[in-house]
């Protein structure tokens, strides 16, 4: 299981007339890349305890310098933020006011221990943020900030969502106390309310794939009958948490993006407990043939009606013959099962896979106007673009080392796994193996290597 880091976030209030300051963060960071959130971060080693982290990062970020009076506090800033000076310990404790605490779930990659607090403007300041980490700070209502939510014009990051759904029209001066028991209750909960628009729920659950792709995202999606997108996990304990996270009425369908085991695993337990059909690629019904009833078939072009959205059915084989993605064009909102990840790359598999159609489905969904990309394995991204270009690049990059220690002469998969994954553990050199032979296949198709002497055929 990922570490997890202590980390502190702070609820900047405006009394006058309760607004919230929200910073929009930037687009190379780790975590949450581009959401709009709270100003905060990680402890680190010169903060006495997470309130003392809340007050730094607040005054990094956003320039306001709690238990200070009225003032233009920019040099100190700069100074702080260059390492020149210590940030000052002026923040007492009336001055913050602790309102709970939220542990990230394990699915993600980089998980933290976050304690929120709430702090008062003080008088004669103003918040501004300076582009780096961040990118755009400002004041909002929190009804209006949910309105822009619902519309689909403002990312919110799930924590942040709840708080401000918690909080609606309450006076600042009561959101510490009304947060506290709630943020609690959130917390014990085995799988939280991660939502990231209306009809966009994320259910990470454990699908017992291999590391790091160990958690299969499915999600729940529709503003109305809502669909059911590859619910994975196999064990019984795991699937109770969708029976017990989900109203069967609402669901209409389950969705299949293909048919690897760590997306289908509870599919018979529900339609059994539920009677609802199954949705899912002609090619994933003939690969599933005998495990999975399918119910209707879905193709390119097709688009389901989910309340107020719609979804359109994109083919992109490669990774499995029958692999589906969805595109919903109003969020600009791309669920991209097992095309991309952030994790690592995902293996194409010559026994199922073409990696020719797989590198051809990137380039496809490359050029969609995408605002955010939902891959079935680690978090959600806003760096859709780029993480598609890296992946190309890289795969670029490794058929470019295969030709190379094609042409040393090597021959046997074993020893090119080697060559190329020098370093790596054993079990991902057995899995290198398949995607090298993948690799030897696009080749040949396409007459940059000899048949293979063997069967004296291309594949």
């Amino acid at each position: 299981m990922s570490r997890v880091d202590p980390a502190a976030a702070i609820l900047l209030a405006r009394p006058q007339d309760d607004a919230i300051y929200l910073v929009e963060r930037g687009k190379q960071l780790r975590f949450m890349p581009g959401f709009v959130a709270l100003p905060g971060g990680k402890v680190d080693a010169s903060d006495a305890d997470p309130a003392a982290c809340a007050a730094r990062e607040l005054f990094e970020e956003t320039g306001v310098l709690l238990g200070a009076g009225p003032g233009d506090y920019s040099e100190l800033r700069q100074a702080v933020l260059q390492g020149r000076q210590p940030c000052p310990s002026l923040a007492t404790p009336g001055l913050l006011e602790e309102a709970g605490c939220l542990v990230t779930p394990p699915f993600s990659p980089a998980r933290y221990a976050t304690t929120f607090y709430v702090a008062m403007l003080p008088e004669g300041q103003q918040p501004s943020v300076w582009p780096g980490e961040l990118q755009a700070g400002r004041w909002w209502r929190i009804p209006e900030a949910l309105s822009a939510w619902e519309q689909g014009e403002l990312l919110l990051s799930p924590p942040t969502f709840n708080i401000l759904e918690l909080l609606g029209e309450v006076p600042c001066q009561q959101w510490a106390g009304m947060l506290r028991p709630a943020l609690e209750a959130i917390d014990k909960q085995r799988m939280p309310p991660i939502w990231f628009a209306p009809g966009v729920r994320l259910l990470p659950l454990d699908a017992a794939g291999l590391p790091p792709t160990r958690y299969t995202n499915c999600f729940v999606l529709g503003t109305g009958p809502k669909l059911l997108v590859d619910p994975g996990p196999v064990d019984p304990s795991e699937q109770e948490i969708l029976l017990e996270t989900l109203a069967p009425g609402d669901i209409q369908a389950i969705v299949l993006t293909h048919h690897h085991p760590d997306h289908v695993g509870a599919v018979e337990r529900l339609r059994e407990e539920w009677q609802i059909p199954v949705w899912a690629h002609g090619e994933t019904a003939s690969q599933l043939a005998g495990q999975v009833r399918v119910d209707q078939l879905l193709d390119e072009g097709m688009v389901l009606e989910v309340g107020k959205r719609t979804l359109q059915v994109l083919h992109t084989p490669g990774h499995a013959p029958g692999h589906l993605a969805l595109w919903e064009p109003h969020l600009r909102f791309l669920f991209a099962a097992d095309l991309v990840s952030p994790l690592s790359s995902l293996i194409i598999d010559p026994q199922d896979g073409d990696l020719q159609q797989y590198l051809a489905s990137l380039q496809r969904v490359r050029a969609l106007p995408m605002r955010l990309l939902l891959p079935s394995h680690g978090p959600p991204t806003t760096r859709g673009e780029a993480l598609l270009d890296e992946t190309l690049l890289h795969r670029q990059q490794r058929e470019e080392q295969l030709l190379a220690a094609w042409h040393a002469g090597l021959r046997d998969l074993g020893e090119l796994a080697r060559e190329l994954y020098r370093g790596y553990p054993e079990q991902t050199l057995r899995l290198a193996e398949r995607q090298i032979a993948s690799g030897l296949i696009k080749l040949r198709r396409e007459g940059r290597l000899p048949p293979d002497r063997a069967t004296g055929a291309e594949e």
